[in-house]
């Protein structure tokens, strides 16, 4: 192999001298990275968003961590008969250290209001308390779970949002039938929910950012003060005031058993075993054309058989 080859293969690998790494950090340097983010509007009727290439919605909930054999029937079902071809589902686990809001819900119903009977000492008690949380939430592991459900088809597939509306509706009811607490997003919400990826930081509240109907949702997203920086084996943002590393599995159980489930945020007692930061998990399933791929699987089988 000649020198100016094994040069070529060093400048595109994925090392410090990958040229993609190179060539991402000189785009982020000039540009934002709402450039490339693909969401574009929303529709407050339909409690839809248009992105570049699709159309879908999005429902906040919480992790289920237990549950009988019914509940795992009822979403195979949903996969095998609710889904249309072609469409995109995404369920993202976050584990948030922005705990404020729920500590200041707690906070407020023991303040001092004579109704509710509370006294002094029960208020420098709330108090003390919720100055010992916020300080545990600073990577010490306190966190709030939020489980996010994206759900998009192809602009070109999408022939009524009627369908994708009774869709929506499907999937709220069967939410709600297991009795969780479910919420349809707004676009005030996409906003705030990613700002803690897009935009890591300190802050124990997601900041409240008013949506501008006239400008690009993915514009919106991004803080000015917001700068990345991309390393082979991590994201740095700011001067190195936050570090996200991102994992892939490469080897997933055969089966997966209920009992488990609790095993994917962390164990609650081993220290050992549970991260101490705010971390993600994200899973995405794309419904294919099984006819298509059967179509492509048989061209390839042509083509290895001629040669």
């Amino acid at each position: 192999m000649s020198s100016e080859h094994q040069i070529r293969e060093t400048e595109y690998c994925n090392g410090p001298s990958s040229a993609t790494l190179r060539l991402a950090n000189e785009f982020l340097s000039s540009y934002s990275l709402s450039e490339i983010l693909p969401y574009r509007s929303f529709e407050p009727e339909t409690q839809l968003f248009m992105n570049r290439s699709s159309v879908g919605f999005v429902i906040e909930t919480l992790p289920l961590v237990g549950c009988g054999e019914d509940i795992p029937r009822q979403l195979t079902g949903l996969f095998q008969h609710a889904f249309p071809l072609g469409s995109n589902f995404q369920c993202l686990l976050l584990a948030s250290s922005r705990i404020g809001v729920s500590l200041n819900t707690w906070e407020n119903a023991r303040s001092g209001h004579p109704l509710n009977g509370t006294s002094e000492v029960l208020e420098e008690l709330a108090k003390e308390r919720i100055a010992h949380m916020k300080q545990l939430a600073m990577g010490r592991g306190v966190r709030t779970f939020r489980l996010i459900l994206s759900y998009s088809e192809p602009s070109h597939l999408v022939q009524s949002f009627e369908d994708i509306l009774a869709l929506r509706e499907q999937i709220l009811t069967t939410l709600k039938g297991w009795g969780l607490p479910v919420k349809v997003w707004h676009a005030e919400d996409l906003l705030s929910g990613l700002d803690e990826l897009l935009n890591p930081s300190q802050i124990l509240e997601s900041p409240n950012i008013p949506w501008n109907i006239h400008d690009s949702l993915s514009h919106q997203l991004m803080s000015p003060e917001t700068r990345w920086l991309l390393e082979p084996s991590q994201m740095v943002f700011g001067e190195s005031e936050k570090v996200m590393r991102l994992y892939t599995t490469r080897v997933l159980p055969g089966v997966w058993h209920l009992n488990a489930m609790g095993i994917l945020i962390g164990d609650p007692f081993d220290e050992f075993l549970r991260m101490q930061s705010g971390f993600f998990i994200s899973y995405g399933v794309h419904i294919a054309h099984e006819k298509m791929l059967k179509t492509q699987m048989l061209a390839k089988c042509g083509n290895v058989e001629k040669q």
